[in-house]
């Protein structure tokens, strides 16, 4: 249609029309009326390609309006987890160091009602959060130590007499225990395998080593073993606290 207004303006700035001139137009007339019109089908069929281009977006919208909304719902619940993670491991390094904690504690019982399998795990720790628990090192200073004296524990005898009293005086005053070797006293090596058992890292088998003696010995022994038990209850309570909380927050992801 522009090509063709310019040549009618063309022509129309001529002089005069000569016959090829209007020969010339009507053919350029001809030609547009000639060509076809775009029929109904392939409007409605424009339509339909139109109506399902606006479905598709509608429902592309709805979901990402629903994705919003669980990123949401996701958003306000993933600072509990991240506020008690963070909290256990201020708890972990009291325990560490061997100090009370019992602020952290009652941060982290406050966090953990939402969470009842999480507070029912941090519940054992509510005690030994007033006064802190011994760290390994602690632990292992203590038993060698009390080493001697638990192995050199003996049951006395039933009638003791003057030999007897003074013998026992002189063995408190020295101590002498085999470390080694076969002619060692079930104490002895009770002793010396909780020992080497800490030196190894294995508080478990440390305690596991002592749990065997019996009389005086065991007698001897019993503060060892209540401190070192409650140090691994509190150490069994937060691995299980960091479980919980790594599943949470992995599934959250």
């Amino acid at each position: 249609m522009q090509q063709l207004d310019h040549r009618i303006a063309a022509l129309e700035t001529k002089p005069a029309a000569t016959a090829g001139d209007m020969a010339e137009l009507r053919n350029a007339i001809r030609a547009i009326e000639a060509k076809p019109t775009v029929a109904a089908s392939e409007i409605g069929e424009v339509r339909q390609q139109q109506e399902k281009l606006g479905t598709a977006t509608a429902d592309l919208n709805s979901r990402v309006t629903a994705l919003e909304k669980s990123e949401s719902a996701q958003s306000v619940a993933d600072p509990t987890d991240n506020a008690l993670l963070l909290a256990m491991l201020r708890i972990r390094e009291a325990v560490e160091v061997a100090r009370p904690f019992a602020p952290e504690y009652d941060a982290f019982a406050v966090l953990a009602r939402a969470r009842p399998d999480i507070a029912a795990a941090a519940a054992p720790l509510a005690e030994p959060a007033k006064n802190g628990v011994a760290s390994r090192a602690v632990l292992a200073q203590r038993l060698h130590t009390l080493a001697g004296s638990i192995a050199a524990a003996e049951a006395p005898p039933a009638d003791p007499d003057w030999g007897d009293k003074a013998w026992a005086r002189l063995r408190g005053l020295v101590t002498i225990r085999r470390i080694d070797g076969a002619g060692q006293t079930p104490p002895e090596a009770a002793v010396n395998a909780a020992e080497k058992f800490l030196a190894a890292g294995d508080l478990p088998g440390a305690v596991a080593a002592l749990d065997q003696l019996t009389g005086q010995a065991a007698e001897a022994a019993r503060p060892w073993l209540q401190m070192a038990r409650q140090r691994l209850a509190v150490e069994s309570a937060l691995r299980q606290i960091e479980g919980l909380l790594v599943a949470r927050l992995g599934a959250a992801r």
